[in-house]
């Protein structure tokens, strides 16, 4: 399968069974979960998992783990300074197309009001910059904040 712009082997990625496993034995973590990242960044020179940083009302997010028979949802509720994630293994299942499109919907959703806000705020201090009398700043400021925003905007 084409994933990320690799050429991912889908037989020769872990299943869900032994990502599982591993997670029940070792502990259920984002740190844990390093032991996948680290194959998958030797195979393919990238990790290949993602975070989705996005409470749902039942979980704070989850990760993307790629698994032989598709796409693992690894839903975490609480954080912890040595292990990170801690995830609920029990609410961990294969996504299909109709939540990924839903995911999409809503980080879609989640990133115009980020944005949007973030524009807003680099306004206002750049107002309050040029208020100042330091619009050589203000104009540094602006410079970069739409350099940023181009750059976002192409991803």
């Amino acid at each position: 399968m084409r994933f990320m712009g690799f050429d991912v082997e889908q037989s020769m990625l872990p299943t869900m069974r032994e990502v599982m496993d591993y997670l029940e034995v070792y502990g259920a973590s984002d740190r844990q979960l390093a032991h996948f990242r680290e194959e998958n960044e030797r195979v393919y020179g990238n990790d290949l998992i993602w975070n989705y940083p996005i409470c749902d009302g039942e979980h704070f997010g989850f990760y993307i783990v790629p698994v032989r028979e598709g796409f693992l949802n690894l839903p975490y509720n609480a954080l912890d300074e040595e292990e990170y994630e801690l995830f609920v293994l029990e609410h961990a299942h294969l996504m299909d197309a109709e939540e990924f499109v839903f995911r999409i919907d809503e980080w879609s959703s989640y990133s115009d009001g980020l944005l949007s806000a973030m524009r807003d705020i680099a306004e206002i201090l750049g107002s309050r910059i040029v208020g100042e009398g330091n619009s050589r700043n203000a104009d540094a400021c602006f410079s970069h904040r739409n350099k940023m925003l181009q750059y976002l905007c192409s991803l």
